[in-house]
């Protein structure tokens, strides 16, 4: 929410690190991912439901 600049960094942490878990799964599938389709999709949806209660709470402009 907002202009995204202080959150860049954040997220080009966290896909570098989810990118890198994902890799090692591809070469060892015994490595224990620690985001899986499951908790991908409840993550991405609680971020909607986030943005959504996000806007409407915001006032009239």
């Amino acid at each position: 929410y907002g202009d995204g600049q202080a959150k860049s960094p954040l997220y080009s942490r966290l896909l570098r690190s989810l990118m890198a878990d994902q890799a090692a799964w591809v070469r060892d599938r015994k490595h224990p991912r620690i985001m899986t389709e499951v908790n991908g999709r409840v993550s991405l949806a609680t971020a909607c439901d986030a943005d959504a209660l996000a806007h409407r709470s915001e006032p009239d402009r």
